[in-house]
């Protein structure tokens, strides 16, 4: 009878042991893969430490299960909140990856897909325009910007500005994937965002790393461009800003305001010394509409080193104009080269600074501002000050039209309603205005004789 019973015990610690064992190792397991997630999380948090600080609850990290960073806030070095995020989740490909988080993050060398993904964000344009403000105050240097063109006395936007149009934060979500090549000498980056009454953002970057794909800075300055493409689609922000603008130039209907924005553009290619081109012009006019999508390529023929393109001297010599393509809306934007470099005297220096600070840590050099020419100063005398002239329509003669070819007009006749739009042509007996219409424009013939009164906006 004790015989029976010592074995009936043996038999249920040995099921109880070949229960409990599986268990234990794989908390053992679970233990060491969460241990592993947070060294790793951390380690990459104390290295983005000098461009943000990274704070978080709650790490959740079940094995083979995507890790998870719960209640995130992002603060600059100054401290204030740029964003928020509800859930900040990472994916790997597969087990190995998961176990070897740690030194993968740690060295920056990469074998395996990453993916990312940032739900319920929340970014301040605000704090991030204010940073900007703060450093254009200081160097004194301001970059030209296309959506001030018709704004009143505003010659860029401002973070007051965002705040006033209702974007303190905007809201949304962001996917980010990280994938090195077959053989480990290509990344291939795609970060795609959509941002709620703002704007949807996709980025496709394709660099080549010869020594081996790392996401450390020195490695990224090294990579070598293969392919950049951003599409951005406006989700409400261009209605806004449209509107801001309006008020800012006293002008109350919506198409009367495109057509002094296409007259500025003009102005604006003038003072370049560039040719205008109306196709140009209207697919520049059409990116700043509501609901507009714009798609920026650039396929080098012999791939280029990234840290060179941070560099505005370097870079106009290594960027061929037939390497960029541009897309508004279904329509391909053609640009000579007095064009291509005019835009990237708006677009290039913005951009070039971004990647130079993620690449290197450190702000790029702004040019200074050429100093004004010096003036005779004569005892006594009070130099007199330029006028500062604020344009609006203003009544103008028939005959001084010629002068004016390119510009927003309001036209009386008399016999028929007012007309508005852009004067294009002036003959002996007629002009032309191109005016906005929900099909798109059309050019419209006044004959000289049966204008009334006519206005330019100058």
């Amino acid at each position: 009878m004790q015989i029976t019973v010592n074995k009936q015990v043996r038999r249920v610690i040995k099921v109880c042991l070949l229960v409990l064992l599986p268990i234990a190792l794989l908390g053992a397991v679970q233990g060491y893969y969460w241990y592993q997630a947070k060294t790793g999380v951390d380690k990459l948090i104390t290295a983005l430490k000098p461009v943000a600080r990274i704070e978080y609850s709650t790490l959740n990290a079940w094995l083979l299960q995507p890790i998870s960073l719960q209640s995130v806030n992002v603060r600059l070095p100054s401290g204030s909140v740029v964003m928020t995020v509800d859930e900040w989740s990472f994916t790997l490909s597969d087990w190995q990856s998961y176990l070897s988080l740690d030194s993968a993050l740690s060295s920056g060398q990469l074998t395996h897909p990453v993916s990312m993904s940032l739900a319920n964000a929340k970014v301040s344009l605000a704090s991030i325009l204010r940073m900007r403000d703060a450093q254009e105050d200081s160097d004194g240097y301001q970059r030209a910007d296309f959506s001030t063109l018709v704004c009143g006395d505003q010659t860029q936007r401002k973070a007051s500005d965002l705040l006033s149009l209702g974007y303190s934060f905007i809201s949304g979500s962001v996917d980010l994937s990280i994938e090195p090549s077959t053989q480990n000498k290509a990344l291939h980056l795609a970060i795609n965002s959509q941002w709620q009454q703002f704007m949807d953002m996709n980025l496709d970057v394709l660099v080549g790393q010869p020594a081996g794909v790392s996401l450390r800075r020195e490695a990224l300055g090294s990579s070598l461009v293969q392919r950049f493409k951003l599409d951005v689609q406006d989700r409400g922000f261009n209605n806004r800003w449209s509107i801001h603008c309006r008020k800012q130039s006293g002008i109350e209907e919506g198409n009367l305001y495109w057509e002094a924005y296409e007259a500025a553009l003009n102005e604006w290619w003038r003072e370049l010394g560039v040719p205008a081109d109306l196709e140009l012009n209207q697919a520049l006019v059409n990116a700043h509409m509501p609901n507009a999508k714009v798609q920026f390529a650039y396929e080098p023929a012999k791939p280029v080193k990234l840290l060179d393109l941070t560099d505005h001297a370097l870079s106009e010599s290594l960027i061929n104009r037939s390497e960029i393509h541009i897309h508004v809306g279904n329509d391909t934007v053609e640009l000579t080269d007095q064009q291509w470099l005019a835009l990237q005297s708006v677009y290039a220096g913005g951009i070039q600074n971004a990647v130079h600070v993620m690449v290197t840590g450190e702000q790029r050099e702004q040019p200074e501002p050429e100093p004004e020419p010096q003036r005779e100063v004569v005892p006594g005398v009070i130099p007199i000050q330029p006028a500062l002239i604020e344009k609006s329509f203003k009544a103008t003669q028939v005959e001084a039209l010629s002068d004016y070819i390119g510009s927003a007009i309001k036209v009386e006749t008399r016999f028929s309603g007012p007309i508005e739009g852009v004067l294009v042509s002036v003959s002996d007996k007629a002009i032309n205005v191109r005016r906005h219409i929900e099909q798109g424009r059309a050019t419209v013939p006044v004959m000289k004789a049966s204008i009334g009164e006519i206005q330019v906006y100058r």
